[in-house]
């Protein structure tokens, strides 16, 4: 199996959020439900630089029937 590594050129194309205390890249820690929200994911983001986490509310889009 060939797994290509991730390439950051493409991390602005993913949406991926900086740091809201330092400013640098995160990365995606985790995906869950959204505990009160329906049709939306809870997105964890960590800081690669200074540890921070942050959470983000993303809406999920209709299933195409």
């Amino acid at each position: 199996m060939d797994i290509s590594p991730f390439n950051w050129s493409r991390s602005e194309e993913i949406n991926v959020p900086l740091c809201e205390e330092c400013g640098c890249r995160t990365r995606l820690a985790g995906i869950e439900p959204h505990p009160r929200l329906r049709q939306t994911d809870l997105r964890t983001y960590q800081c690669l630089a200074c540890n921070e986490v942050q959470a983000v509310a993303v809406p999920l889009l209709p299933s195409a029937s």
